[in-house]
């Protein structure tokens, strides 16, 4: 049986489109390059997290819809009532389905573990502020639980471990 800790969240379900049992897809990875893998598997699995365990379904169809958000259809749920069950669910898949290409948005990265320079482990990251000029990751720390806010950019990320959730970063001295 898989358990979440296996799997990579990729997005969260919206509300219900229509009365065939469409839902709107917002996506925590770039959504362009995540149509292109979906649309090239058989058979494709994508896991929704229901009373904290991840359950298959089989996807029968994913479309775009804006920038933000798709359209997928589960095989099975044919109906407005059935699709409204999975209103506002968390969305995962197997981590071999993610190309290495594939570019994350920013709250993609909401429960990683922060690690610095030195590979120590800061604080967990619970919250990303997208409303200032750089990104800002919000940290709770697990010495203490404390929150602190930490700029990131390109230049100062040594690497994102998806598998692991984990994000290796430069961090200027005094910020934690």
């Amino acid at each position: 049986m898989i358990d979440s800790t296996q799997l990579i969240p990729i997005g969260t379900l919206g509300r219900v489109h229509g009365i065939r049992g469409e839902i709107n897809f917002y996506a925590t990875v770039n959504s362009d390059s995540l149509i292109e893998v979906l649309e090239g598997e058989q058979d494709l699995f994508l896991f929704l997290e229901i009373d904290g365990l991840p359950v298959p379904f089989l996807v029968e169809s994913l479309r775009p819809k804006t920038e933000e958000s798709a359209l997928i259809k589960f095989a099975k749920v044919d109906s407005r009532e059935e699709a409204e069950r999975y209103d506002n669910l968390s969305v995962y898949i197997e981590p071999h389905l993610i190309g290495e290409d594939t570019e994350f948005e920013p709250l993609h990265f909401i429960g990683y573990t922060l690690l610095d320079a030195e590979e120590q482990v800061v604080g967990k990251v619970i919250d990303i502020d997208t409303n200032t000029a750089n990104l800002l990751l919000i940290v709770e720390k697990e010495s203490d639980q404390e929150e602190i806010m930490i700029p990131i950019a390109d230049e100062l990320v040594h690497y994102i471990d998806v598998e692991k959730r984990q994000i290796s970063l430069s961090i200027a001295q005094g910020l934690v």
